[in-house]
């Protein structure tokens, strides 16, 4: 199983040329991508993305998944 990471994505939609940026837990760049495609535009409804800037947020404060092991506390760890 892959490690999840956090991507900060960069993307037009096609339609109303809205900029949108979104941050996306995948495991690649790739998986982030085919996330960003299923998400809805705020301004017309429908996906229909063209991305335009990827990134991974590393050591940025982002939420990172728990761990197999849950702290003793029960609250998410951060980077």
């Amino acid at each position: 199983m892959s490690q999840v990471k956090t991507f900060k994505v960069t993307a037009r939609c096609e339609k109303c040329h809205t900029v949108q940026g979104l941050l996306v837990g995948a495991d690649d760049e790739f998986d982030a991508i085919k996330i960003v495609s299923r998400a809805i535009c705020k301004t017309c409804g429908p996906p229909a993305w063209e991305v335009m800037d990827i990134e991974e947020m590393k050591n940025q404060g982002c939420y990172q998944p728990l761990a197999e092991e849950l702290p003793l506390n029960g609250d998410p760890r951060w980077n």
